[in-house]
């Protein structure tokens, strides 16, 4: 197909990821994230062979893409934040953030690999090694590897028994809020509409980057340089957030990194200078990667675990969203006015808008 087929595709195949996210997460709660993970990379790796071997036309092609996206749901970050929640405590942001990290690092190396095999011998060969690696690499070692709880195995959390308790004894009770005592507080909506918000900015500029600054005059191996100069700052935003919340207030956190996202915008507003542009690709990457972090830690500072996979399926819903949605306004506002002039500005000021909703959040203890 076309590669405006196969990027509408890639839109279908996120949107139906997205949607499933609330459903995945109240599917962890029920059933536990193992099994999600199992039952979802099965049917994953099934749609990415049929996709390869049964796909022929257009129609088709949606709609397998979009089916494919829906049975991926439950290999997000979301089932393996819940397990990573359970096993740490003190240093659950830093456990996440190098947990998450591997998988972000796995979804750079894959596409890449995928766009080699789609480049050499077409994309169902592209779609087929995609769906062998799912099923015979992902599924048996989750199912060997993964333990959902420390106490599956006669541990604790952190390996250490919390005081005056028998090793053998029951876990205590998982505490925070339900999902519904979450929704209604203003802290559920601050995160998800900030989460939403931040996501729809640093995605928006991300997609048009590279059209952006041939607008400006760079050339187009100049731009694409540009826009992989972001994986510099990527994982260490992740890592350092991960290792922030650890110490201080997720909220307090999530403010700074934000900021961080917001400057990035204002330097690419006013950037001519290769360097300035640079660094604002640099920062975004850094604001980028920790995002993607705070979701979970916000989730825990402010819900506690009772609910955390329910509460954390919704807010990867709202960075979803703004994933689907962020790219789209950018290229409306491109359409009308006929440049990309505006987008820095309407981005800086929603990453502004997102870190001052991080500023009304309440811890769950708090309540």
């Amino acid at each position: 197909g076309s590669r405006g087929q196969e990027a509408q595709g890639v839109a279908l195949a996120l949107l139906g990821f997205t949607l499933m996210q609330p459903l995945i997460g109240r599917l962890i709660g029920r059933y536990g994230a193992k099994r999600i993970i199992l039952v979802s990379a099965a049917c994953f790796g099934v749609s990415l062979l049929g996709l390869a071997g049964f796909v022929s036309g257009t129609a088709s092609f949606y709609l397998g893409a979009l089916l494919t996206g829906c049975v991926a749901g439950g290999t997000s970050p979301l089932p393996y934040g819940a397990v990573l929640a359970r096993w740490f405590v003190r240093r659950r942001g830093v456990a996440m953030s190098v947990a998450l990290s591997g998988l972000g690092i796995g979804g750079m190396i894959l596409p890449l690999l995928t766009s080699h095999m789609i480049t050499t011998y077409g994309w169902r060969a592209g779609f087929l090694l995609l769906g062998l690696l799912v099923l015979g690499v992902i599924l048996p070692v989750v199912g060997v590897a993964l333990r959902e709880t420390p106490e599956e195995m006669g541990l604790w959390p952190d390996g250490q028994a919390p005081m005056g308790r028998a090793p053998g004894a029951p876990p205590p009770a998982l505490t925070g809020c339900t999902l519904a005592e979450a929704r209604a507080t203003a802290t559920f909506w601050a995160v998800a509409l900030g989460l939403f918000l931040i996501t729809a900015a640093t995605q928006g500029c991300v997609v048009h980057l590279t059209p952006l600054l041939t607008d400006r005059g760079f050339s187009l191996i100049q731009a694409a340089s540009v826009v992989s100069m972001m994986s510099l700052g990527f994982l260490p935003g992740m890592l350092t957030s991960g290792y922030l919340v650890d110490r201080f207030p997720s909220r307090g956190v999530a403010v700074g990194f934000f900021v961080i996202t917001a400057a990035s915008f204002a330097l690419l507003g006013r950037a001519l200078g290769w360097y300035e542009i640079v660094a604002a690709a640099v920062l975004l990457g850094v604001g980028t990667g920790a995002t993607v972090q705070l979701i979970p830690a916000l989730v825990g500072w402010g819900f506690g675990l009772r609910a955390f996979g329910e509460i954390y399926g919704m807010m990867m819903a709202a960075f979803g969203l703004g994933t689907v949605l962020g790219p789209l306004v950018v290229g409306w506002l491109f359409d009308v006015t006929g440049s990309y002039q505006l987008a820095p500005g309407g981005c800086l000021l929603t990453a502004g808008v997102a870190a001052g909703l991080m500023i009304i959040l309440r811890p769950h203890a708090a309540r």
